[in-house]
């Protein structure tokens, strides 16, 4: 796909399971209920979920992009051991960081976790 002037863009980054409860939403009494946390110990994590996506990394993928969904806890696309720790640190990734429609809840946190473009990325559509 790149080799003709594509940028390909690999999605969701990790963890991206479910459809029930993936934003967080407000009850009618205004109290925010947080999306499903997709809770992956780390063997897991490197045996199963990260091997598509150090596949895409070895083939030259431009982009990554992190999902709506939470990962132990946290945001994917504010998520620091996902975004620096797994993918940049562990598998090399060279390319680009950028969040899922509507996926990114906060700026400097996302910046500070490797999304570098917490934005609405409509031109990735793989």
């Amino acid at each position: 796909m790149q080799s003709v002037g594509a940028q390909a863009c690999a999605k969701h980054f990790i963890g991206n399971e479910q459809e029930t409860q993936r934003n967080p939403s407000t009850t009618p009494n205004g109290k925010t209920v947080e999306a499903i946390s997709s809770n992956i110990d780390d063997r897991t994590m490197h045996e199963l979920y990260l091997w598509p996506f150090a596949d895409a990394v070895r083939a030259g993928v431009s982009a990554i992009m992190c999902g709506y969904n939470r990962v132990n806890q946290t945001y994917s696309c504010e998520n620091s051991k996902l975004l620096n720790g797994l993918l940049k640190e562990e598998l090399d990734f060279q390319g680009y960081v950028m969040s899922d429609w509507q996926a990114t809840h906060s700026g400097l946190k996302s910046i500070h976790a490797g999304n570098v473009f917490p934005t609405r990325p409509w031109f990735c559509s793989l």
